[in-house]
């Protein structure tokens, strides 16, 4: 009997010691082969609010519970990438960040703060009078765009919301994502394009953009297509964005699709398609 259990336990301790030495070797060819080759495409995933916590439970359930396991030894797919690493999302004047300074740091390597899209920290939430040419940044898919590459932005959230504006908007509040939410008594704050236009009008060579928000694209006289009334929340400067949008293509003779329904999705020709809303 205690020569089984001895065999036992042994055979415990060498699995894990087994792994660990695979892990190690596998380290140590990552470090010593180095890879030169040139990207051809570049894909950013954001897990909006994904920390250790978030990572742990998904590793419980998803690789575990939902299999009848424990999950505590599994691993998500990307955790056996070759790469991995942990970053400090403070903000700069917050210990805790939010999505707009979160999403400005990880795409213009730039802390900013808290509730501020796209604007160095001189830019103070919600006060625009350091909001200038200076203090605005540029992100990695602006330096996409001006060496002439191909960029898209797809989201389950709306596309004005902070983390998808991070890519692309400049504005002292996350919060203005419509022409309604802008401080209008404010003078200070009249050189402010909100975050729906700022995407249509100063970002038209974004080759793909698909989240929700609609209403924030369409004028306060056209009927939401779905829902068949109009939104508080649609505009009253009386744009239509997304004609805005077809105008511009149109304009450059540009072919494109507007779609906002999964059977209009399905009959897009990606091969035939340029621009996609």
């Amino acid at each position: 009997g205690n020569y089984c259990l001895i065999i036992c336990q042994f055979s415990e301790q060498e699995e894990w010691f087994s792994e660990g030495r695979d892990e190690l070797i596998r380290a140590i060819r990552v470090t010593r082969r180095q890879n030169k080759n040139l990207a051809r495409n570049i894909i950013l995933f954001v897990g909006d609010g994904m920390g250790i916590s978030t990572v742990t439970a998904s590793r419980l359930v998803n690789t575990g519970q939902l299999r009848g396991e424990d999950g505590e030894d599994n691993l998500l797919y990307f955790e056996r990438f070759p790469h991995v690493g942990l970053v400090k999302t403070y903000s700069a004047d917050s210990q805790v960040t939010g999505s707009a300074a979160a999403g400005t740091a990880i795409l213009t390597g730039v802390k900013i703060n808290s509730g501020v899209l796209g604007c160095d920290s001189r830019v103070k939430k919600g006060n625009c009078s350091a909001f200038t040419e200076n203090t605005k940044l540029k992100t990695i898919l602006h330096a996409f765009i001006n060496e002439g590459l191909s960029t898209g932005i797809v989201t389950n959230s709306r596309i004005t919301h902070a983390t998808p504006a991070s890519a692309y908007a400049q504005t002292p509040h996350r919060g203005w994502e419509g022409d309604v939410d802008l401080p209008h008594g404010d003078t200070d704050c009249a050189h402010v394009d909100d975050i729906a236009k700022q995407l249509i009008l100063n970002n038209a060579d974004i080759k793909v953009i698909l989240g929700g928000g609609r209403r924030y694209f369409l004028d306060n006289s056209t009927q939401d297509p779905v829902l068949g009334t109009v939104d508080p929340h649609q505009r009253r400067d009386g744009l239509n964005l997304v004609d805005e949008w077809k105008k511009d293509k149109i304009r450059r003779n540009a072919t494109h699709s507007y779609v906002w329904q999964r059977s209009d999705f399905d009959a897009v020709d990606s091969n035939s398609t340029e621009f996609l809303l």
